[in-house]
């Protein structure tokens, strides 16, 4: 009875100690799956985020595209806009470089105009340089060059030149140097401050245009770096991930391995017991069914090895029981 009930015992332990061990290597195949799928998940949403910042770029660059003929007929609207400042730029210097001609003409004239003399003014007899002689001479009227007058012959028109130098003192200027006349070119052609030319213009209107494009190459430029940026923080974590699953399979594989040891020397250690028990049972078997049988004390005395034996084996699996079961699982 006692034979039959330790050889149910020796083959149900190993079957319970393999069923153990299935379970958790189901457990630790379960963990394994469970973060293969979060890896995958993290390598799709990298992927949608770069999928995304590639439509952003190329939408960017659709935008672009689609301004241009915004652009060009702003340009041509500022070009012809240009067109007529120019055109009334030449006009208000037209119109200034006249209003300054009409003054230079009417300080010339102011300077230079003789002294128109009094009308009725008698001169009595009169005789000109160039020794004509007229006898009670009256003056009628004076223009800018020229003297009317009337005498006793009738009436004349003289010359201010011709006048004696007497008549030229006394009623004629003195001709003056005159004031510094400027070159009616450089008047027509000198522009106000206030207005550009067309070159300027032009100048101006390049140089927004290459404020412009820096800024779009620097907006590309920025999105390219922040892509570069997202993509080097996504291979860091994959490489993180990587080792930190490297690690954990490494201290998984130390911990199996120990678990396989522990396993391993309990089986030896509870092979051999079983033996022993074999070997005691098949003795106590002997004694019981032979003609010669020892007294029951000898008989005790004789399967007491037996017992320390098994009692030795007994604390040796328990001991390494106490190991296997300190072992902590390694996670992740």
């Amino acid at each position: 009875m006692k034979s039959r009930q330790f050889l149910r015992a020796s083959f149900f332990v190993p079957v319970l100690l393999v069923a153990c061990e299935s379970q958790e290597m189901k457990s630790l195949l379960e963990r394994q799956d469970y973060f293969e799928r979060q890896i995958t998940i993290y390598e799709e949403r990298v992927q949608k985020a770069t999928q995304k910042l590639d439509s952003e770029e190329k939408e960017l660059e659709e935008v672009s595209v689609r301004a241009q003929p915004a652009v060009k007929s702003v340009e041509s609207r500022e070009s012809m806009l240009a067109e007529i400042r120019d055109l009334i730029s030449g006009l208000a210097e037209m119109e200034s470089s006249m209003l300054e001609k009409a003054g230079l003409i009417e300080s010339y004239k102011s300077k230079f105009t003789p002294r128109s003399i009094p009308n009725g003014t008698n001169l009595g007899d009169l005789t000109l340089v160039n020794g004509s002689a007229y006898k009670g001479v009256v003056v009628k009227d004076s223009t800018a060059t020229h003297l009317n007058i009337g005498h006793s012959g009738g009436f004349s028109q003289i010359p201010y030149f011709e006048l004696p130098d007497t008549i030229k003192a006394q009623f004629v200027f003195a001709p003056v140097e005159p004031a510094v006349i400027p070159n009616p070119r450089d008047v027509i052609s000198r522009k106000p401050v206030s207005i550009k030319s067309a070159a300027e213009y032009v100048a101006d209107q390049q140089r927004a245009t290459n404020d412009q494009e820096r800024a779009r190459r620097e907006l590309i430029a920025k999105g390219e770096e922040e892509r570069a940026e997202n993509l080097r923080k996504a291979e860091e974590r994959k490489n993180e991930r990587d080792k930190a699953d490297a690690e954990y399979r490494i201290r998984l594989d130390a911990y199996m391995k120990e678990v396989n040891v522990l396993d391993t020397q309990i089986s030896a250690i509870e092979s051999q017991i079983s033996s022993v028990e074999r070997q005691k049972a098949e003795m106590e078997y002997a004694n019981n069914l032979g003609t010669v049988r020892l007294a029951r004390a000898d008989f005790i005395k004789k399967l007491k090895p037996f017992d320390i034996k098994i009692q030795e084996l007994n604390a040796q699996v328990a001991d390494l029981r106490v190991k296997r079961s300190n072992l902590v699982m390694p996670t992740n």
